[in-house]
Formats: structure tokens, sequence, C-alpha cells
């Protein structure tokens, strides 16, 4: 228990006490990442069913989509969308290897990041106010704990890119146990909800289909990594878990388009 609450206040804004202390094996509660997204997937679905109760709901809903999102970054404060920014200020100033982690590390954001982090908020406003108006609200739930698979897949195995940063308590020290673990948090992160609201096996399957994308993408986006800068760090982390938030969003609204239309 304590190392999830240690991984709670490491991961969100959300203090249960200013007295406790992280524990040196802090690195084995990687598998609650999952359950850090439930906690967070809680309160912004919450946020949602107030919101639905006001009248003329359904002529507000980019407002309360925005809102949501709004909500998430207040949450983690900010925690994964600073390393999205500084991942694409890094990854993509086609500098040496040294150049790129010294850019990642200043703590100004740079053009490249800025511009990543208009268009992922407004990727995600637009996709949410979408899905939305059509009342999937259950993503909401889903989103932020599906998403925080990725980092414990980019860390499983992984060899860090710079040494004493915050990245390090995970990198390299994801257990195949606690990969399995997450995979499950994460698989009823999408099965539970997704069955109560559609009353439908097959439909919660075909939406349990994103865990694997997310797996493959984060992959995928480890290899590039690696090839830039021989490793990866707390940001690349963050950045994954945005990065994956917004495939996860993508994902349902594309089944829901074309195959649930």
């Amino acid at each position: 228990m304590n190392n999830f609450l240690n991984l709670l206040q490491f991961l969100t804004r959300i203090t249960i006490s200013k007295n406790l202390k992280y524990s040196s094996n802090m690195s084995d509660s990687i598998k609650y990442f999952p359950v850090v997204g439930m906690l967070i997937g809680g309160i912004i679905s919450t946020i949602f069913l107030v919101f639905s109760l006001f009248p003329k709901f359904n002529e507000i809903h980019l407002l309360v989509a925005i809102i949501i999102v709004m909500s998430e970054a207040i949450i983690t404060g900010g925690l994964h969308i600073d390393g999205f920014g500084d991942t694409f200020d890094g990854l993509f100033s086609y500098r040496s290897k040294e150049k790129m982690l010294e850019i990642m590390k200043d703590p100004t954001m740079g053009t490249n990041g800025i511009l990543a982090i208009i268009f992922l908020i407004m990727l995600k406003v637009v996709s949410l106010d979408i899905l939305l108006k059509k009342n999937i609200f259950w993503i909401l739930f889903t989103m932020p704990s599906i998403a925080r698979f990725a980092p414990v897949v980019m860390s499983y195995k992984a060899i860090s890119a710079r040494k004493n940063g915050m990245g390090e308590l995970f990198i390299g020290k994801c257990s195949k146990k606690n990969l399995f673990i997450a995979f499950l948090f994460s698989l009823a992160s999408v099965i539970l909800p997704s069955f109560l609201y559609y009353r439908n096996i097959k439909i919660s399957f075909i939406y349990s289909l994103s865990i694997f994308i997310i797996f493959l993408h984060s992959v995928i986006f480890r290899a590039s990594v690696y090839k830039k800068i021989d490793g990866i760090t707390g940001d690349i982390l963050g950045c994954s878990t945005e990065m994956s938030e917004v495939i996860f969003i993508l994902y349902v609204l594309i089944i829901n388009q074309f195959i649930f239309a």
C-alpha cells in the first residue's frame, strides 16, 4: 500500500500525507501505473457526470471537453505534458545525443515543444467533444489508465539515457511480472466500463485491442528513441503516456465512426 501511495504522490498532485517517505523500492510500484490512471479517470468521469446534470448539457460538450482535459492536466501537475513538450524539443532538434539531452533538460520550452502541446490538446479536446456528444463517456475512466500502460512497456528492459533523472526510478527496473500485472489492470480498465456501458462482451473485446496497439506503439517508439539518444528518459515516459491517450481516443473514435455507426 505504501508503494502505491508513494507512486500516487509522485505521478499526481494528490497528497495523501506530507510525511509519507518515498520507498527505496519504489520501482516495484510500476505495476500500479494503470491504477493511478483509474483514479484520475474516476475524478474526470465524476466531473463529466456533474456537468451532465446541467440544463441544456447537449449545448456545452466542447466546454466540458476542455474542462476535462484541463482537469487532468491539473491533477497530474502537467507532468506528462511537460515531458511530451520536452521530448519533441529534444528529439526533433536534430542535434547530437548530448545536445538533445541538454535541450530536454532545459526548463524553457522551444517552438517544437509548444507546437506539439498545442496540437496534442486540440486533438484531445476535439476528439472528446465528438465522443461526448454521442454520450460515450466511459472512455474518461479508461483513457488515463490504459495510457499509463505505455511507460511500463517503455521501462521494461530499457536503458536509461541519463543518470540521476526522475525516470531512473523505473527505467530498466520493470520485471516481467510487473509488466503482466500492469497489463491486467489496463485490460480491466477497458473491459469493465465498456461492458457496463454496452452490455456486449464482443464490443468490449474490440475496444480491448487498443492495449495491443499501445503496446506496439510503445515498442516502436522506444526503438526510434534509442536511435537518437541510445536510451530513454523520464520525459520520454511522460511523452509515451500523452501519445497513448491520443491513440486510445482516436481508436475509440474510429471504431464508433466506421464500425458501430
